[in-house]
């Protein structure tokens, strides 16, 4: 019976860690939409940067067109414009990371027609946002901000290592990310914490 309990513990203080980073994660850095000017050294880590995210399945794969008709079939139960702009984010998210696999694999007119789906989905993020703020009903909290600041953290990473070929489509979907964070995100209301004082 202990063993349990304590493995009841240990599972329930890792749940809580993961929950509280995250909830921090995306309080961080709530005014400023551009990324430090000194980047970290996870900056060029895909895994560490997007976590639990990864590639996948590229258009190299054979099922590519089953995972985006699933993702299109997922999209159609969300509810809310603010929640479809988050899952807009998240996709557009996704196909940054597959075009990093498709450059690092050498398949640069698959990694272009990747971004350019990615440039899609940040502008299908944007329009939902704008649809939602047009009726008041923007839930800024529901979008995903850390996601698109690490977008642009990561894409000029990209430009250091992927051929120039790939650096207008890259660009390109940078500003998408950055006009959804100028325009509307940079309004997050946000309390900062009170410091405690010791006496």
């Amino acid at each position: 019976m202990g063993m349990f309990l304590t493995t009841i513990a240990i599972i329930l203080s890792l749940f809580s860690a993961f929950f509280v980073n995250s909830a921090h994660a995306q309080d961080v850095d709530v005014l400023s939409t551009e990324p430090s000017s000194t980047p970290s050294a996870s900056v060029g880590n895909s895994f560490e940067l997007f976590w639990p995210l990864t590639a996948g399945k590229t258009e190299t794969d054979s099922f590519y067109s089953l995972k985006l008709i699933k993702e299109q079939v997922g999209g159609w139960f969300i509810n809310g414009d603010s929640k479809k702009a988050d899952y807009a984010v998240l996709l557009g998210t996704k196909r940054v990371l597959e075009a990093e696999k498709l450059i690092k694999d050498g398949k640069i007119d698959l990694a272009l027609e990747t971004l350019k789906r990615a440039e899609a989905q940040f502008s299908s993020a944007y329009n939902y946002i704008k649809h939602a703020d047009s009726k008041g009903k923007l839930a800024t909290r529901e979008i995903r901000r850390d996601r698109l600041i690490n977008v642009k953290l990561f894409i000029d990473y990209l430009k250091t290592v992927a051929p120039e070929k790939t650096h207008p489509a890259l660009d390109t979907v940078k500003e998408k990310a950055d006009v959804i964070l100028k325009d509307y995100l940079v309004r997050v209301n946000y309390s900062p914490p009170t410091a405690i004082v010791e006496k």
